[in-house]
């Protein structure tokens, strides 16, 4: 909504124009219309206080420049050697295997062990101990 009483409403409707103030008329307020560093630049750029240089638009420039992500990662894949099939490498051979303490403990675990031979004599009297006829070597 206009905040502006109604004859003066009125008037800028039908095409009053309003006088300017002067820039003494407010002598604390700082100046708010004041331009950015790049309005003055346009500004002597327009009025050709400044020379622009211009820039070559050549391939060498270009590579010079900032480079899409996409071909930087491609330059980097192409400047690699060749990869080489499977059948073609010659491997040396493989290193020795270090053992630590657990492993030979778990080979000597798993090896199968030779008991000596043992004669049975079932249901007769242990020869060591024939003071002793309760006990049975099975």
């Amino acid at each position: 909504m206009c905040t502006l009483k109604l004859p003066k409403r009125r008037q800028l409707q039908r095409g009053v124009k309003l006088r300017r103030l002067n820039e003494s008329y407010f002598p604390d307020n700082p100046q708010t219309n004041e331009k950015t560093q790049h309005e003055l630049l346009m500004e002597e750029i327009k009025s050709q206080r400044c020379r622009l240089r211009s820039v070559p638009t050549d391939e060498l420039c270009k590579s010079k420049g900032r480079r899409d992500l996409h071909d930087i990662i491609m330059e980097y894949i192409r400047s690699r050697p060749k990869l080489r099939k499977m059948s073609e490498r010659v491997l040396g051979p493989p290193p020795p295997k270090v053992s630590d303490p657990v492993e030979e403990l778990m080979k000597s675990i798993r090896q199968v062990h030779h008991l000596r031979p043992v004669k049975r004599n079932s249901g007769k009297i242990n020869a060591r101990n024939e003071n002793c006829p309760r006990l049975l070597y099975i």
